[in-house]
């Protein structure tokens, strides 16, 4: 499945795209979809067969904003730091 994290700053989106990177899953830093709002403007568009909450610890997710997962072309919220 395809799945957005949105982040605070930038700074988060590049330490979650090395953490993705450094356990094997396809992501890519990019600007954020228009139907997903952000605080920085940039997400991480990664691919998992797994739920994300079941992988990443509350220390990874620390500076995501949301995690978003693309469903027939909607986005469904699964995370929200917003709070």
């Amino acid at each position: 499945m395809k799945y957005y994290a949105t982040f605070y700053s930038h700074f988060g989106a590049i330490q979650f795209h090395k953490l993705c990177v450094n356990n094997e899953i396809e992501a890519i830093v990019k600007p954020v979809p228009r139907a997903i709002s952000s605080s920085c403007g940039s997400c991480v568009e990664f691919n998992m067969e797994q739920e994300p909450l079941t992988v990443f610890t509350d220390i990874d997710l620390d500076d995501v904003e949301k995690l978003v997962v693309a469903l027939e072309g909607k986005y469904e919220v699964i995370f929200d730091n917003t709070d």
